[in-house]
């Protein structure tokens, strides 16, 4: 919230938006903000477009981030609780396009827990191991991972910091500018 509010945020997506908790948040905050939700799942958008059903300001659209493009530019992107869906080796090519949505002064901001972090390390890599059983999990990113991904974009670091401490969870704020 401090994000919106400080850069005077207009138009945010959020991707893989779930049930639209988030979304739903920022409008109670920022009732004249564009806000859209990008959800691959039809049933988690379908609970989300209900769920938002008498917020005018938020749309709900069901698509794949990768065929998806936005009407206009966004001043923020989320990317909450998502990287560790997506393959390592795709996630340059996801930023990218990401990056190719935003404004001039548009940010992407990301959560997710980091590999090997400073803080909360233990719980990262049981959360690592725990996402190995399954086929369509994958290891969360180290902080250098975040750096080199940035840095290849041409984007800044702009915010790098823990939310969940014990947990090794960050909130990363990679901007244009």
């Amino acid at each position: 919230m401090k994000t919106i509010k400080k850069n005077k945020m207009e138009r945010i997506i959020d991707i893989g938006c779930g049930e639209g908790g988030y979304l739903s948040r920022i409008s109670q905050k920022f009732p004249h903000a564009k806000l859209a939700g990008i959800e691959i799942n039809e049933d988690v958008a379908e609970s989300a477009r209900t769920n938002c059903k008498d917020i005018p300001n938020i749309n709900i659209v069901t698509a794949d981030v990768h065929e998806y493009s936005p009407d206009h530019q966004a001043d923020l992107i989320m990317v909450n609780n998502l990287l560790h869906y997506i393959q390592p080796e795709d996630r340059k090519q996801l930023l990218s396009r990401l990056k190719s949505w935003l404004s001039r002064k548009g940010s992407i901001t990301i959560i997710t827990p980091i590999l090997h972090s400073k803080k909360g390390e233990e719980f990262s890599s049981v959360f690592n191991s725990f996402f190995s059983a399954f086929e369509n999990l994958y290891p969360t990113p180290t902080e250098e991972d975040i750096h080199r991904l940035a840095k290849e974009l041409k984007l800044r670091v702009k915010t790098f910091k823990p939310v969940v401490t014990e947990g090794g969870w960050y909130f990363i704020q990679l901007s244009n500018r």
